[in-house]
């Protein structure tokens, strides 16, 4: 693996995968394009807050990382390993509050008007 090295960037991949093959193996999900569509529409909040975290207009970023944890690449001064690590955490939300309502499969409704 090219950024095995950069365990955040190991970590954010093999979580994201497993997440993944989770929700289309065992959840059986089959709104994972409409959760994909939510999370990129969620994007220009994350990255309004994300980016100031991580220095964006500021003299020094309130979070920091490890250069050797990540592979350097950047959307603004976001590294590129948060928006997977988000994806993550929106798409594991989603399952544990299916799980708590006893749902074992996920149907994602579109309500049309």
């Amino acid at each position: 693996m090219k950024y095995s090295n950069e365990l955040y960037t190991a970590f954010t991949a093999i979580v994201l995968f497993l997440t993944l093959i989770i929700m289309n193996r065992i959840v059986k999900c089959n709104g994972l394009g409409q959760l994909t569509l939510a999370y990129l529409l969620l994007m220009p909040g994350f990255i309004t807050v994300n980016g100031v975290l991580t220095g964006t207009g500021l003299d020094s970023p309130v979070v920091n990382y490890t250069p050797s944890a990540i592979t350097g690449y950047r959307i603004l001064t976001i590294p590129l390993e948060d928006f997977a690590y988000g994806y993550v955490l929106v798409l594991l939300n989603i399952m544990v509050f299916n799980a708590i309502r006893g749902k074992n499969t996920l149907t994602i409704a579109v309500h049309k008007s």
